[in-house]
């Protein structure tokens, strides 16, 4: 497949999917039930019912919901989820009376036969058993346990299947991010199965199963490095060797980017003799975030905050369990997504003996139980901290609308927005000292550059993080907050002093994080910027997809999207990422609220900006000006305030010159790399500002 193609949008982890047992449907009489429904995805999507006949739908509408149900969850697909995929462009009647169309074509292959539910707003299967073949080849993979049965899963995985139906573009843009799903879980499930290999010590086995897998996946570092580990292992250095070598040339030739730090790493380590040390190391095949394995004892004491996920507690009506187990994969999909975080399904670490008391001084508990004593069931959620069980927050949710899909995504957005934060300032407020080991020490760093009280303490933080990046390049965290003090003047406290030089090693930090850490959605939001600033529309574009993908949940992170598609001009696609995040803060803020400016700006809605300028708590040199720049087309006087906003830039200019008012413009655009034509009347709004000093 080619690579290109390979860059999709990623989602909910669908190995939790594998080889699902639903009970659905708890009222169907026992005539109706059906053994089981396998799901074929290879050349066209039909079903088996009961290892029946190939059964598939004329229409490809048809053939796409089969498709959606595929990789549903257990709830199924929501009836409003389905019009948006296949039917975006029509009315709700229309689209409504298409959709049932539809199901009624999916009914008529089987006669009589209960196999597909359509209740409660929902499309369902109505089956105990569903099979869908590439799910269930991933499950084997990683549970295989020799050569020829890993090989046999891995050639059964074919993410492209999912994207041969055509049902337009909508539906592609969700096929394109099932298959990096798949892609994603292929590799983790692969991962494991190495990392067991290599501890049998059966070398070249590895090589073959990492061979077989890098033919389809060229780029892919961890597999790279599982395969250069065997090769030294076998005493195959130059072998080794050249499998870098090809890495590296086929990252220049199709991202552009050099391989990232640990498989320099393990080459230098090679270049340098040390044979023993590269080949003792099995691949490390832990993710950032945690599984149900337990972690060795001790293990990431200075890493990220923990959070434990257990089973959420509910009642014992089979709905309600059902629910609680749909809500609580939701909710972990969507903490996975950050990397600010550990997360584990676990019990809680009380009753987990490889958690020691350092560890549990780090961790807290997401506790939710399903109510059901009012007249609509409610979901209260409590975060503890697992030392000492303080309540970090708690809140009670009604699940009134649970029964449609915007219930669902609701709830799971509501409890996303109040866990995250709390829990990252409950766990930075209380960091003791810097001796809490190095990732203690990044966050203060971060901290201080975007909160230092004088542009001396954001030198100094950016002074810290560059010694981190020298020190530890593999440590990826450092990268964004450097990479932003270099491309916005410290933070925009020492203004003028992001030159041509300092944007180039912004680049270049950029890309390295977003080849080392491809998963991260802050990744591509820096280099999507640094894209922008030198110029690289089309691939500025794709990064901000990626990163909207990516991490859905994340307010701060949508919100640097939404920025980035008002500067290349698709308003329509800022002002939605601006709706989506505006769902997650919890309570106002003033960065969105600058953001949503900018973007009334660029469309020329002068009274709109003005209306969210008017609500910022703290003014930014930006909010201020755009202030003044709404105020000119308004009519308004703003004499006085762009004297004080000149006076207060000038305050804050770079030692090395002081600028004049066509300097300043030039500086204002060098910060707002809109593309041309939206450039043109922002730095227009910009210069009729400034004109007001001279009048």
């Amino acid at each position: 497949m080619p690579i290109a193609k390979k860059r999709a949008r990623s989602g909910a982890s669908i190995v939790a999917a594998t080889a699902r047992s639903y009970t659905q449907d708890m009222q169907c009489p026992a005539a109706e039930r059906l053994e089981e429904i396998e799901v074929i995805l290879s050349g066209r999507a039909g079903i088996r019912l009961d290892a029946g006949a190939l059964l598939v739908p004329r229409g490809r509408k048809a053939e796409a919901i089969i498709v959606c149900l595929a990789f549903a969850p257990a709830l199924g697909v929501s009836r409003e989820r389905l019009i948006d995929l296949l039917w975006p462009d029509r009315g709700p009647e229309q689209a409504n009376a298409s959709l049932r169309q539809c199901l009624s074509e999916l009914r008529a292959l089987a006669p009589g036969r209960a196999w597909l539910r359509s209740a409660g707003g929902y499309v369902q299967w109505n089956a105990p058993t569903v099979r869908v073949a590439v799910l269930d080849a991933i499950a084997r993979l990683r549970d295989a346990d020799d050569e020829a049965g890993a090989l046999a899963a891995l050639e059964a995985v074919s993410p492209d299947q999912v994207a041969q139906v055509n049902a337009g573009p909508a539906f592609e843009d969700w096929a394109r991010d099932i298959r990096a799903r798949i892609e994603r879980d292929l590799a983790q499930a692969l991962l494991a199965c190495v990392d067991r290999f290599f501890g049998a010590s059966e070398f070249r086995a590895i090589r073959r199963i990492a061979d077989a897998f890098l033919q389809t996946y060229p780029d892919h570092e961890e597999m790279t490095i599982a395969a250069m580990r065997a090769e030294i292992a076998l005493g195959e250095e130059a072998a080794a060797l050249r499998r870098f070598g090809q890495l590296k040339q086929t990252l220049a030739d199709h991202l552009g980017c050099a391989p990232g730090s640990a498989v320099t790493a393990l080459r230098d380590s090679l270049l340098a003799g040390t044979r023993r040390e590269a080949s003792a190391t099995p691949p490390d095949t832990a993710r950032h975030v945690s599984s149900d394995a337990p972690a060795p004892r001790g293990a990431q004491i200075g890493g990220p905050p923990l959070i434990f996920v257990p089973r959420f507690l509910h009642g014992d009506d089979p709905r309600a369990a059902a629910l609680a187990t749909a809500l609580r994969e939701e909710i972990l999909s969507g903490l996975s997504r950050f990397r600010d975080i550990r997360l584990s399904s676990r019990d809680t670490p009380s009753s987990s003996d490889d958690v020691d008391a350092a560890q549990r001084s780090r961790s807290y508990e997401l506790i939710v139980t399903h109510l059901d004593y009012d007249v609509f069931p409610r979901l209260a959620v409590r975060v503890v901290r697992s030392s000492d069980q303080e309540i970090v927050c708690a809140d009670t949710l009604n699940l009134q609308h649970i029964g449609t899909a915007s219930g669902v995504a609701n709830v799971v957005r509501r409890v996303i927005a109040e866990v995250l934060p709390a829990v990252s300032d409950h766990f930075f407020h209380r960091l003791v000292d810097r001796a809490n080991g190095p990732y203690d020490a990044y966050l203060i760093a971060r901290f201080r550059s975007i909160h230092g009280l004088n542009p001396d303490e954001i030198a100094a933080a950016r002074g810290e993080l560059e010694a981190m990046v020298e020190s530890s390049p593999e440590f990826i965290p450092a990268y964004p907050p450097l990479i932003r003090l270099l491309n916005t003047d410290h933070g925009y406290s020492a203004l003028g002093i992001s030159g041509p030089a300092e944007r180039r090693r912004a680049y270049d930090l950029a890309r390295r994080a977003c080849a080392a850490d491809p998963q991260d959605a802050h990744n591509h939001t820096v280099l999507g910027f640094c894209h922008l600033w030198h110029g690289q529309a089309t691939l500025a574009r794709g990064r901000f997809e990626r990163a909207g993908a990516l991490n859905p949940y994340h307010a701060e992170r949508l919100d640097e999207v939404a920025t980035g598609y008002t500067y290349l001009g698709d308003l329509t696609a800022a002002r939605d990422m601006l709706d989506r995040s505006r769902e997650l803060w919890v309570g106002d803020n003033d960065g969105h609220r600058e953001d949503c400016a900018r973007l009334a700006i660029a469309a020329g809605v002068y009274d709109e900006a003005i209306g969210q300028l008017d609500g910022i708590n703290e003014p930014t040199i930006w909010s201020r000006l755009y202030a003044a720049m709404a105020g000119i087309r308004l009519g308004r006087d703003i004499d006085r305030e762009i004297a004080d906003w000149c006076r207060d830039v000038l305050a804050l200019w770079h030692p090395r010159e002081q600028p004049d008012a066509a300097r300043m413009l030039d500086w204002i655009g060098a910060h707002h790399p809109f593309v041309p034509g939206l450039s043109k009347s922002f730095m227009a709004s910009a210069a009729m500002a400034f004109g007001r000093l001279e009048a």
